[in-house]
């Protein structure tokens, strides 16, 4: 036995020999994973040094982020001012990141932290309370509140109502559109709500808004003022079909508010669906016309071809250059009846250049004979059926809408 025991002894003192070895071996290991960490993150650090986006001045490295937050105007900046030491600091002072503000996707520090930002820039502002109902209410009403505090420096503001229906939410409506906007350039409001909240009497913004360029405006009708309509360049009117109670304008009352806008360049109408008529009228074919010296643009899509022939026959245009019209293809007597419009407007002749109509195959024929006769013609469109006419292909360029 005690010739066994010395050659074990030496075999557990080996073992713990080894132990030792690779213990020591491990530690060493470690050591060189972490020097080839601190080498590699100086690799980095050194290949970040001399990269060409480092070399770009900062006013264009300014302007690149700019252009990407256009995209998600939500989240870019955030995303930007946390590549680098470098990057944060010019993205702080980049106060156009900042200016744009969506509240249905951002609290309300968020918003009190872009404000700071943004500094005295003005601001582009979006509503959104489609997905929000009752119960969700609260969690962004204190958000609104907030951002109504800084009417002052709305540039844009873009507003679509929800579909639920709550007393808040009709003072809301009521406050934005008492708030006096002098930055206020582009305004856009969309109901999709059964009972309608807009305020029918009195002006949006109290009638200040001098700055005003761009209206839209979707089953809202409010009482328009001369003040905050006349330096409008582009008004687009929609009225879609549906359990909304709006009170539509009488043909009238549409001519009066066109009249409203003596520097209008882009004109869009557009009635959808049954029981988005306006208001019946009588008396319309009697009015006079209205005229439009900068008008350049017109798109009508009415359900009632009839509506569209009494529109462009009340629409004086002497410079229009483009005209985008879209009747209903199943009623080819309505039609003839807007070619015969077309035929009468001899002002249009030497000035249009863009042509585009829903063409209805049964008097296409006509169509060409008589924009064979606009010299300033250059792109026409319609359904792709209009294009198969050799003399419309070799004719005219492809008007793509």
């Amino acid at each position: 036995m005690d010739n066994l025991t010395i050659p074990i002894q030496r075999l557990e003192w080996e073992i713990e020999r080894n132990s030792v070895e690779l213990y020591a071996l491990e530690q060493l290991r470690n050591v060189l994973e972490s020097r080839k960490d601190t080498l590699k993150t100086k690799v980095f650090s050194e290949q970040a040094c001399v990269a060409p986006i480092t070399s770009l001045p900062t006013e264009l490295l300014r302007h690149i982020f700019i252009l990407g937050s256009r995209d998600d105007p939500a989240t870019f900046p955030v995303l930007v001012s946390h590549v680098s030491c470098y990057w944060r600091e010019i993205s702080l002072s980049t106060s156009p990141l900042w200016s744009t503000i969506q509240v249905e996707r951002m609290t309300r520090k968020q918003i009190e932290v872009r404000l700071e930002r943004s500094g005295t820039r003005t601001l582009d502002v979006t509503i959104d309370l489609r997905s929000y109902n009752a119960r969700s209410w609260s969690s962004i009403e204190a958000s609104i509140y907030k951002i109504l505090q800084w009417h002052h420096r709305w540039r844009s503001i873009q507003i679509w109502e929800g579909s639920w229906s709550r007393a808040g939410l009709g003072d809301l409506i009521r406050d934005i559109c008492s708030s006096s906007c002098p930055a206020l350039e582009e305004f856009s409001a969309r109901c999709v709500q059964r009972e309608h909240r807009w305020p029918r009497t009195g002006s949006l913004f109290g009638g200040s808004a001098g700055r005003l360029r761009v209206l839209q405006v979707e089953n809202v009708w409010n009482a328009w003022s001369a003040t905050l309509m006349e330096n409008v360049t582009t008004f687009v009117f929609t009225q879609r079909s549906g359990p909304w109670e709006v009170a539509l304008p009488s043909y009238k009352r549409l001519l009066d508010v066109l009249q409203m806008m003596p520097n209008l360049e882009n004109l869009e109408i557009e009635k959808v669906g049954p029981g988005a008529e306006l208001d019946d009228d009588e008396n319309k074919m009697f009015y006079d016309p209205v005229v439009f010296p900068r008008l350049r643009r017109l798109r009508t899509r009415l359900d009632d071809d009839q509506e569209t022939c009494w529109l462009l026959q009340h629409l004086l245009m002497p410079n229009l250059s483009e005209l985008v019209v879209e009747l209903n293809p199943s009623h080819p007597q309505p039609v003839a009846h807007f070619y015969g419009v077309l035929k009468e407007r001899r002002d249009w002749v030497d000035v249009i250049q863009s042509f585009w109509l829903n063409v209805n195959l049964n008097v296409q024929t006509e169509l060409v004979h008589i924009l064979l006769k606009w010299p300033s013609l250059i792109h026409v469109g319609g359904h792709n059926e209009f294009w198969e006419d050799g003399l419309c292909t070799s004719r005219w360029k492809k008007f793509v809408r």
